[in-house]
């Protein structure tokens, strides 16, 4: 439940979640596997509390859920093994991929329910952020805010007065001016932190050996341009005998940060590089949702969501303020 301190959004503001993340994580909660007759249900049930009192708190003009369909085929060319996982033995294997099996379920299910409740659902082409960076931009173009949901610190290259984050571990609405609650690291140099230090949630390697943050922010503090030619100035400058350093002006090296930065910043020009992954976005975005309430409760009453649908006449209103 979304703290006091979020308030109800901008006039004509509109949600969009990260949906794979919101899944995840309610996936992680007690009762996620739990279901009736042997399909477990409780991540779903657990999204849409989660879902209910954000849109509840915040009263958006409409909501969007976001869902990875593939990775982009461009990221997988530059980096194979990008978001790859890795596991421990064989035993974490195993627990990987019946995790996987059960998400994948819920998943589904969900993707294919959430319309009858008002919800806008953009389950591809590619990755969701993508699709996120493409409708808050769209949006913000055409003058409506956007909220993003997510714990994703790489969203936060995106904000701006038009679009905001809420991080729901923190209970927290980040904007420009109160991103140091959430992130380590300044909106405009967090895509180039991660392409330096890599990002081990995409299975992105660190190309600098030796260099951690606490030293990275030392270089960050001496200039404003974070481009690669201007961290290796001040390096030649600054620190010129400083052997964690050196690798920042290796030819090499600023090669694989350049590729590490195309994988994580939308400003690379990665994202959404053709008409066709515009046009599946945007034909969501102009579309019109309908919020079904004699199906949805004939919904959970199939899967026995028997705390859902009590709480239906306090909620329902949630989700029909959406149409």
């Amino acid at each position: 439940m979304p703290r006091a301190g979020v308030q109800r959004l901008r006039p004509n503001s509109i949600l969009v979640v990260d949906g794979s993340y919101l899944l995840h994580r309610s996936m992680h909660l007690p009762g996620a596997e739990a279901g009736p007759h042997g399909q477990p249900v409780g991540g779903i049930v657990k999204c849409l509390q989660s879902l209910t009192a954000i849109v509840r708190t915040m009263h958006p003009t409409r909501v969007f859920w976001v869902h990875d369909a593939q990775h982009h085929p461009e990221r997988v060319r530059l980096l194979p093994s990008y978001k790859e996982k890795t596991f421990k033995d064989e035993e974490d294997r195993l627990d990987s991929e019946r995790y996987r099996e059960v998400y994948h379920s819920q998943r589904d299910l969900l993707l294919a329910w959430l319309p009858q409740f008002g919800v806008h659902v953009v389950n591809g082409p590619y990755e969701s952020d993508d699709s996120i960076w493409y409708l808050t931009n769209v949006a913000a173009q055409q003058g409506v805010p956007s909220v993003i949901v997510s714990e994703d610190k790489d969203f936060s290259q995106l904000l701006s007065d038009m679009i905001w984050i809420y991080a729901p571990h923190k209970e927290i609405l980040v904007t420009r001016d109160n991103w140091m609650e959430w992130a380590k690291w300044p909106p405009n140099q967090i895509a180039m932190v991660k392409a330096i230090l890599g990002d081990p949630s995409d299975n992105i390697p660190s190309p600098c050996r030796g260099l951690g943050p606490a030293g990275l922010k030392k270089i960050l503090l001496e200039t404003d341009d974070v481009s690669i030619s201007a961290l290796a100035a001040v390096v030649e400058k600054k620190f010129p005998k400083v052997k964690k350093y050196e690798s920042l002006c290796d030819s090499g090296v600023q090669q694989e940060i350049l590729r590490n930065w195309k994988l994580i910043s939308f400003a690379s020009g990665l994202t959404f590089n053709s008409d066709y992954e515009r046009n599946y976005v945007w034909a969501e975005y102009c579309s019109q949702a309908a919020h079904n309430m004699q199906t949805v409760m004939q919904f959970l009453a199939q899967y026995e969501m028997q705390q859902l649908l009590r709480m239906y006449g306090l909620w329902q209103p949630a989700f029909g303020m959406l149409t």
